[in-house]
């Protein structure tokens, strides 16, 4: 029955309930074509006979008109190699076009499919990765009085990367599908067989069960190359059109489910065994420390992880690992600056800091950037202002390149202040005058104590400033 092709066709006949006969646009057949005598016809007619020679079955048509083939030629511009990638029973398609032949070959390689595109100046080879699948609809079953077949296949490039394409139903539709692979579908299109039809109740099944597909499909491919990158095949290059949104939805709810997403201990995982990062964590979290943190490229990977409803890592948790964990002076300056760049300053630890007897800086210690030249000068015991490692601070400020100004901004709330004269006297000055406040330490002590440490400045960063910040005292005895 025609019906069982198309769920269109089949409702038509249940509303007429007149079987309709199948008319073939074939003018011609057996002792009718002997009869004629037209000189092109008979051309068409022996090429036929040729073809025969290798083909089970031969049609050919002539062309009333020139805009007539004109026509057919435009239709052949979406005929592509790829055709062949969705359906099983055809394994080679030859298009002559005056007189030039294009051939389309399919050969099952292994796991893989082998398209080999032939023409009279090259042949290119592709490998493609190619999942199929079919089914039964229950839609409308009761009613029609049979179980509709559907056929949904996806494919993608095994040797380059995929570019995204549209979806297909054999032929391509004019919906975009934006992701890095081929969807085929047979679905239920409207007459120009470019549009969903919008009161199919058959498509939101059929699309349904391709989401599904495809998040096998990506399953299937890291199987087969375990450095592939999963979530490559989930980034979207734009926003889905407005037909097939909800496809795209069913496409993240499939693959969440499935064990596709890398984490930073080398394994692949589902979506709810795992935790995303705040932003660009992966370019400064260790993973070592964070081994059950999905891994992260890029913002782009950040996107489609949240897509595919990972929880979020509380920042606040990540900070105090990263304070608590051994860090290499690497791992410490890629932090700093992580953190520095893209989260708020209340979480900004100042107990990631180093000073130079690699001694950890508490949260109520200031710093200073080591001097460039020479060693820094001894600062008193009260002082809670420390010098940066040295090394320390020349891996932080290669990862942040640029305007020192911007960087010294970026890194006030972990309490670093630009390396000057004038900058290191007025610390100690507001240090000693919080010291005696304290009453903790002998009021002429703490002033000894910041008046050497001003001898010391000034035999060092200091030689060139004409006066200090404040008047300090002196009392000799």
């Amino acid at each position: 029955m025609l019906g069982q092709k198309s769920a269109q066709i089949a409702r038509l006949i249940e509303s007429s309930r007149v079987p309709p006969a199948p008319v073939l646009a074939f003018p011609m057949m057996s002792e009718a074509i002997k009869q004629q005598n037209d000189p092109a016809m008979q051309r068409l007619i022996s090429r036929a006979r040729t073809l025969r020679e290798t083909y089970d079955t031969v049609v050919v048509s002539a062309f009333q008109s020139a805009k007539a083939r004109q026509e057919a030629f435009n239709q052949l511009t979406e005929f592509r190699p790829d055709f062949l990638l969705f359906v099983e029973a055809l394994d080679e398609i030859a298009i002559v076009e005056d007189g030039e032949e294009r051939i389309w070959r399919k050969t099952p390689t292994g796991k893989l499919l082998t398209l080999e595109i032939i023409t009279q100046e090259k042949t290119e080879v592709q490998q493609w990765v190619c999942t199929r699948d079919a089914g039964d609809l229950a839609v409308e079953a009761e009613k029609l009085g049979f179980r509709q077949r559907y056929e949904i296949a996806v494919a993608t490039r095994k040797d380059v990367a995929t570019k995204s394409g549209n979806l297909h139903c054999f032929f391509p539709t004019s919906l975009e599908v934006p992701f890095p692979a081929l969807f085929h579908a047979t679905l239920d299109l409207d007459s120009n067989r470019k549009f969903l039809n919008a009161n199919s109740p058959a498509n939101q099944i059929v699309l349904g069960a391709l989401s599904t597909l495809y998040a096998k499909h990506i399953e299937k491919l890291a199987v087969l190359d375990p450095a592939a990158e999963p979530l490559t095949l989930l980034r979207r290059e734009t926003n889905f059109p407005a037909p097939l949104q909800a496809f795209e939805s069913a496409i993240y709810m499939a693959a969440s489910l499935a064990p596709i997403i890398p984490n930073n201990g080398a394994k692949r995982v589902k979506s709810s065994e795992t935790q995303v990062g705040p932003k660009d964590y992966g370019r400064y979290l260790p993973r070592r420390f964070f081994r059950s943190l999905a891994r992260c490229r890029d913002e782009h990977d950040r996107a489609t992880l949240k897509r595919l409803k990972v929880a979020e890592l509380d920042p606040a948790e990540m900070v105090r690992a990263l304070a608590g964990a051994s860090l290499s002076l690497d791992e410490r300056a890629k932090a700093i600056a992580g953190i520095a760049r893209d989260l708020p300053p209340k979480l900004h630890d100042r107990t990631l800091l180093l000073d130079t007897q690699e001694r950890r800086l508490t949260r109520d210690n200031s710093c200073f950037p080591p001097p460039s030249t020479g060693r820094p000068p001894a600062l008193p015991r009260w002082a809670r202002a420390r010098f940066i490692h040295a090394e320390l601070w020349q891996k932080i400020c290669k990862e942040m390149p640029g305007n020192a100004r911007e960087r010294f901004d970026r890194l006030s709330a972990f309490g670093i202040n630009e390396y000057n004269a004038i900058g290191v006297i007025s610390a100690l000055r507001r240090q000693a005058i919080e010291t005696i406040k304290r009453g903790k330490m002998e009021r002429s002590k703490v002033r000894r104590e910041f008046l050497a440490a001003l001898l010391s400045l000034r035999q060092t960063i200091a030689k060139d400033t004409a006066y200090t910040l404040g008047r300090p005292e002196v009392f000799l005895r």
